[in-house]
């Protein structure tokens, strides 16, 4: 009978997980930059320009949102910034050239898999006026 309950337990614990957010689900920034959650419920946009001028837009946001930036590092195909939030929580910005014109920004806030989709939007959406030259 034990195991019978541990199962359905584990079944119910995975699709409560799985119920936080649709796997490849679609939103929008405020200027319409389409922003993808992925498996591991990190948010990801494609930004035109190269890894270093977005690698630069990432550190200037998680100044910009007070959190504190640990290892930052960049090259011309690849970078990333390291930092805490205020109450703890690791964040993490990827950049990737994904070709000559378009560099993918992923922002994963907490733990993989229980992103902090909200938070993770805020870094998007202020790389993104970085980018404009809006801040």
């Amino acid at each position: 009978m034990m195991r019978g309950w541990v199962s359905i337990t584990v079944a119910a614990m995975v699709a409560s997980v799985a119920g936080l957010g649709a796997l490849g689900c679609e939103s929008t920034t405020r200027t319409g930059t389409r922003i993808t959650l992925n498996a591991g419920r990190a948010s990801e946009v494609f930004f035109p320009g190269d890894v270093r001028t977005v690698h630069a837009a990432a550190e200037a946001a998680v100044g910009e949102l007070g959190f504190t930036l640990g290892r930052s590092q960049a090259d011309v195909t690849e970078g990333i910034v390291r930092a805490t939030t205020a109450g703890g929580d690791p964040v993490a910005v990827f950049v990737d050239r994904d070709d000559e014109r378009y560099v993918k920004a992923t922002v994963l806030i907490g733990l993989p898999g229980l992103g902090d989709e909200a938070r993770q939007r805020l870094v998007l959406e202020a790389m993104e006026a970085s980018l404009a030259g809006e801040r």
